[in-house]
């Protein structure tokens, strides 16, 4: 079964690549980041580093504005984490489009996409900046994590 891409009248959400992806983490969300940004995490729900960890059932959505430059204008990925654990990673949306519903879209669309008879839990480690984003989407914070880079997460 296939997802159609989700089109508002102002943008469309679609499946992508890490390869796309990738691009707008490096530039925007982690431009000063030291370590090599890969496809997947293996830091665990608990914070942790589990590098026995397998992830499975990627997705990357991109969200392109609906005119004629298809411009990229915010993207999402997410990866399991453990057998019954999927993770949210790597939301970003252009600063001309936060606060009109681009983010929650994004994260809607993820969420409709990871296979639900496999994950019980959904998590996400985010930034102390965008915890409110996470909060309005029915996100809560489980604990704090605080040895990596760009500060604390939650």
């Amino acid at each position: 079964m296939f997802f159609k891409k989700k089109t508002t009248g102002r943008y469309t959400i679609e499946e992508s690549s890490f390869s796309e992806v990738v691009v707008y983490w490096c530039r925007y969300l982690w431009p000063n980041r030291d370590s090599e940004i890969e496809d997947v995490s293996y830091i665990n729900s608990s914070g942790n580093i589990d590098l026995s960890m397998q992830p499975k059932d990627k997705i990357y959505l991109v969200a392109k504005k609906n005119d004629a430059s298809k411009e990229v204008i915010g993207v999402i990925s997410g990866h399991s984490s453990s057998q019954n654990e999927y993770r949210v990673r790597g939301v970003w949306v252009s600063e001309d489009w936060r606060k009109q519903g681009l983010g929650s879209d994004l994260l809607k669309q993820l969420i409709l996409r990871i296979p639900k008879k496999k994950y019980s839990h959904i998590w996400v480690m985010p930034r102390q900046q965008v915890m409110l984003f996470y909060e309005n989407n029915n996100f809560f914070v489980q604990k704090e994590v605080t040895q990596y880079e760009f500060g604390p997460h939650y």
